[in-house]
Parts: structure tokens; sequence; C-alpha cells
């Protein structure tokens, strides 16, 4: 153990390229090396392992019995270390079996999760995501610790080493159900006032932009519900007179719903910027990349007619 406590294991490759050669001058030539360092290199692994190695020859070095003992456990342990830095360094998705955990609100799940698997069963299909559900206070750690490999949504600006990467925008519309006769005609500001609402009770959203524009108008709508989730919003507004405000992602994927209309916003809201954020630790990681490069990609190509 002592030995290798000692050993500069860059010389083992100084040493294995001596072995195929079997010269000094050729080793250095196929390691790009000088031949006075390939020597150096020599001198200090003879002093390490307290064996000379090799002897001179006519046309090059011989072995020694312990080099030839040696050299085949370093090679084995050479291509080890090689094979292993291959490994984490490159994804393959075509053949990967791999779970991504994303974190992501119930709002995404319906609008970004179906494009995501859609994407995976092309190109990746061992490729598995689970969606998580966390805070924006639980998010910074779940990314650091490596818990959540990537979150998507409307993000703040974390503190700390974090990277950001837009993926798409969408602005805001009203859904009515479709029986409902506020859904009839154009739809006004007046008409968006004296309707009861349906409220999402989400912290850390882009609906909190919806809120805030409200507040700074004076406006305050009349409620007739409020929920914890997105998703439970068109089953209520379906069922009921109420209406409620949706990013027109979601309602796009609502599709041709017999039972919900979707209206053009009456207000000016700001249009909400869906972003990847990743933590520093797996800025480099190949299946991160991979992952973040896919969906860019996917979602360059959607349009929220």
């Amino acid at each position: 153990m002592e030995n290798i406590r000692r050993l500069d294991l860059n010389l083992l490759v100084v040493f294995d390229a001596i072995m195929r050669r079997r010269n000094v001058s050729r080793a250095a030539a196929d390691l790009g090396l000088t031949q006075s360092t390939i020597s150096n290199s020599l001198k200090r692994l003879r002093d390490s392992l307290g064996d000379p190695l090799f002897v001179r020859e006519s046309h090059g070095v011989a072995p020694t019995p312990f080099a030839e003992r040696l050299i085949p456990h370093v090679r084995s342990s050479l291509d080890e270390l090689n094979r292993g830095l291959m490994q984490t360094r490159t994804f393959e998705p075509a053949t990967v079996q791999r779970m991504f955990n994303i974190i992501m609100t119930d709002i995404a799940e319906a609008v970004i999760l179906p494009r995501v698997l859609d994407m995976c069963r092309a190109s990746a299909p061992g490729v598995a995501i689970r969606a998580l559900n966390l805070s924006i206070d639980d998010t910074p750690e779940a990314l650091k610790s490596g818990e959540a490999d990537i979150a998507i949504g409307f993000l703040p600006e974390f503190s700390g080493r974090f990277y950001q990467r837009f993926l798409f925008d969408t602005d805001y519309v009203c859904i009515a159900a479709a029986g409902n006769p506020i859904a009839k005609g154009r739809f006004t500001l007046e008409k968006y006032l004296s309707a009861r609402h349906a409220i999402p009770e989400l912290q850390g959203t882009g609906h909190s932009v919806v809120q805030q524009t409200l507040e700074r108008q004076g406006i305050e709508l009349k409620v007739g519900a409020r929920v914890p989730h997105f998703l439970s919003i068109p089953f209520v507004v379906a069922a009921s007179d109420l209406i409620a405000t949706i990013p027109k992602a979601f309602g796009t994927t609502l599709g041709a719903s017999p039972t919900i209309r979707m209206l053009p916003h009456p207000l000016d809201l700001p249009r909400v910027e869906i972003r990847l954020l990743w933590h520093e630790r797996f800025h480099a990681e190949p299946a991160n990349r991979w992952l973040r490069e896919q969906l860019v990609t996917v979602f360059k190509t959607v349009k929220w007619a």
C-alpha cells in the first residue's frame, strides 16, 4: 500500500508505452513527450518500484522478469480506468435505462410532460420520467443534491450556482363553460369583472403575475372557488358558472373540448417565461446535458395557437 501511495500513476502509462515499443525514443514519440521526459519518468518508476524494469539492448530495451509479471496488471488497470472514463463521459439515449426526476407543477405535467414522453418514445425508449412537485423553497437543495435532475417552470433567479435556460413563453386566457352565457359574444372587461372566478392557490409559480396585476389596478375579483391545483380548474369551470384565468399553453392542451371555451383575456397580463433550471454540479454531466438539449429542441417547434 505504501508503494501505491508514493507512485505517480501517470508513470504507468510510460511503463506501458515502453513495454509495447521496447524502445524509449519510440515510446516518447507515441506519447508526444521528449526522450528526456520519458527517461526521467522511467527513473522515478524504478525508484518507486525498486526494480530496473528494463535493460539496454542493441536496438532498444528488454523488460526484467518483474516488469513482465507486472505489465498484465498495469494494462488491465489502465483499460478498466479508460472504460470507466468513457462510460461516465458518454450518454447513449437509444440504449440507456434511466429515470429522470424533473421538478414541475401540476400544470407542467399537463403541458410539458406529454411532449417530454413523446420525445423519449422516439429517441430514448429506455428513459422514464418522474414528476416531482416541490415548493420553490425546496427546489434548490433538491437540484444540488441530485434528488432532482432539472426543474421546469416559472422560476425565480436562485442565488448560488444555478443555470437557467429559456424553454418557451405563453400569455394568459380565460376559460368558461361552453354553455355559460358569459362566453357568448365579445368577452369584455366588464364581463370579466362581473363573473365569479375559480382561483388556483399556487405559491411561487407564474400565476403570481395575475394577482400582482390585479392588485396594481385595484381589482378585486368575485371568488366562487379556491383550489390547490391548476388541473382541477377546467372541471370546476365546465360544471359551473365560474370562469378562470389560465396560461394559454394549458388552454391549448385542452384542445377542442365541447365543454370549455377559451376566451381572449381582457387584461394586459405579462407573458410568462417557462425555463429550465439546473445546478452547476450537473452542468457537464452527459445525461443532464442531453435532457436539456432535447427539451429546448422540442419546445422550439411548439406554437401555442
